[in-house]
């Protein structure tokens, strides 16, 4: 996600409406999305593991994360002919 932040945050040229609406895009779906690469720490492997603040900011991730999946799986996207 960080990769495509940088992408939409520099524009080629002087940046237009669409580019500012795209990097705000990019952004809010940032903020909905985990942070995966704080998940697992090939650190916590080699020397100690993780801290309890840490754990929990993980923790907390993982259930808004759930939560938003939960949620997006409840709608049925089908259109059903009664």
């Amino acid at each position: 996600m960080a990769a495509m932040q940088i992408i939409a945050g520099a524009p080629l040229q002087d940046p237009t409406l669409t580019d500012r609406v795209v990097n705000a895009v990019v952004n809010l779906i940032s903020l909905l999305l985990p942070a995966l690469d704080s998940m697992t720490q090939t650190t916590w492997l080699l020397e100690s593991g993780p801290s309890v603040s840490t754990l929990g900011s993980v923790l907390g991730q993982t259930v808004l994360y759930l939560a938003l999946i939960c949620s997006a799986a409840l709608f049925d996207l089908y259109r059903k002919n009664f």
